[in-house]
């Protein structure tokens, strides 16, 4: 019987060792992925405008650490009271910039099933080293401070982080990455991004020796809360076939049913808002409402509207965007919209522009037509630009959505956007356009007023018409309101 021991401690090992191996696989080579069912165009598509979401990421991480040590170190507790409002705002920002580093992480953690492998490698680690490299130097910022801990750990954003640089999980994909970078490093799939993976492997070397000290200070209940391969407490539930920053076949909320009657009510020059949830470039501009368009209508209906052929005029000085107009979407409908998203300043179909989550409509009030048909003309000479990802309102060489709005009305007297300084740089977010109608409604003299606000909300599926009070509360929305939608 002495044998047995024996035996069973060596078949123990093995079945331990079976299980390790078995882990690591599942960890590194998830079974399931989103990326099988797109072609290789598609799938290249969709990594082209992901690399610029990510290193536009990068900047921002670097804008807001740099922005966070020099105007909130080493405050007094009478100054830290004073800025706690201001700093969580400031921190808000970063927890969004890792959740959506999170998104494009998940997005291509199926890299080795990708027709574009290396490529989708690329992606997932450039994403999960500068992720770590940010919560490494996030917890050291804020160090052993009571105060600034209970004030950033509201809802455990905080402690995520910390937990996370000392999670198995987390480690191993750290350092089986690693190695498989430095296979495919000289191939330079993406010289910038593989930069980025070299900066932040340094500074997460440098760092790894405090990883012990970390494992002691996580406290007990987090150790016991079930762990998930993203980053952040965003329910499994909320984001099961999302398949993250819309590598999904999910229509949004809002269809072409829901907007069509609404057309016959706008007018050239109204102002869209529009929010699609799970968007790398949602936490790009600040605030709930996310992406802005202008409505023009069709040569015909500019022409009726104004009174004159204004199609003519279009058609004579902006031959380009006239043969643009006279174009239908894929599914046959008119172009109206003039917008910026990444494949740069567009028209597009009132139809195709709204396949949205939720939409709000404002109007300049007390403007003549003589001033709204420069707005349109101001409008229609930027089509064709690329789309600015540093938001640079100071250059109009490329332009994000909100500004070419901005640009479009820069000349109308009935209508006054004030810039606000984000980070050093001065822009108008789209959100700006609500929060500007809330805080104006009241007035003798508002210089935007309601048209529509179509809402949707993410766990009924359900669009609903609201009110001009409620589209007033809208912008104060937080960045990630379709979570409440479950709770």
């Amino acid at each position: 019987m002495k044998f047995l021991p024996s035996f069973l401690s060596d078949h123990g090992l093995l079945v331990i060792g079976c299980l390790i191996v078995l882990y690591i696989l599942w960890v590194l080579f998830p079974v399931q992925s989103s990326l099988r069912k797109y072609s290789k165009k598609e799938l290249a598509a969709h990594m082209t405008g992901d690399e610029a979401a990510l290193l536009y990421l990068d900047r921002e991480l670097d804008r807001w650490m740099v922005f966070l040590k020099k105007n909130y170190n080493n405050l007094s507790r009478k100054g830290f009271i004073k800025k706690g409002p201001e700093l969580v705002s400031v921190w808000n920002e970063l927890v969004a910039l890792l959740i959506e580093m999170d998104l494009i992480k998940n997005k291509y953690r199926s890299f080795a099933q990708a027709k574009l492998k290396k490529r989708a490698f690329i992606l997932a680690y450039a994403s999960l080293v500068r992720q770590y490299e940010a919560g490494l130097m996030i917890v050291e910022w804020v160090g052993n401070s009571t105060p600034l801990i209970k004030l950033l750990n509201q809802n455990n954003e905080f402690s995520t982080i910390k937990l996370k640089l000392t999670e198995t999980s987390e480690l191993l994909r750290l350092n089986a990455g690693r190695l498989y970078f430095k296979i495919i490093q000289k191939d330079l799939v993406h010289p910038e991004l593989n930069q980025i993976i070299v900066d932040a492997l340094v500074t997460i070397n440098l760092s790894i020796k405090k990883l012990p000290k970390l494992v002691v200070r996580n406290p007990l209940h987090i150790l016991r809360r079930r762990s998930f391969k993203l980053w952040f407490p965003i329910q499994k539930n909320i984001a099961k076939g999302l398949s993250y920053i819309r590598m999904t076949r999910r229509d949004y909320l809002i269809k072409s049913s829901d907007i069509k009657p609404h057309i016959p009510k706008f007018e050239p020059g109204d102002i869209f808002l529009e929010r699609r949830e799970w968007h790398a470039t949602n936490v790009g501009i600040p605030g709930y409402w996310t992406h802005s368009a202008l409505y023009l209508g069709t040569p015909e209906e500019l022409d009726e509207y104004f009174g004159e052929k204004i199609s003519e005029i279009i058609q004579e000085n902006f031959p380009m965007v006239y043969k643009a107009m006279r174009t239908l979407d894929k599914d046959g409908e008119p172009m109206r919209i003039i917008e910026a998203n990444r494949q740069g300043v567009i028209l597009n179909s009132v139809e195709m522009s709204t396949r949205v989550d939720s939409i709000g409509v404002v109007r300049v009030t007390h403007i003549s037509k003589a001033d709204k048909r420069t707005v349109v003309l101001n409008a229609l000479s930027h089509f064709g630009k690329g789309y600015d990802y540093d938001f640079d309102f100071t250059t109009d060489k490329n332009a994000v959505c909100s500004e070419v709005l901005y640009r479009a009305y820069i000349d109308a007297p009935h209508l006054h956007l004030k810039l606000n300084n984000l980070n050093g740089r001065l822009i108008f977010p789209p959100n700006s356009f609500v929060k500007k109608f809330d805080e104006e409604c009241e007035k003798k003299k508002p210089e935007l007023e309601f048209v529509l606000f179509l809402d949707g909300n993410e766990k009924t599926k359900k669009i609903t018409e609201r009110t001009p009070e409620e589209f007033r509360e809208s912008w104060k929305r937080p960045k990630w309101h379709i979570v409440k939608d479950h709770l």
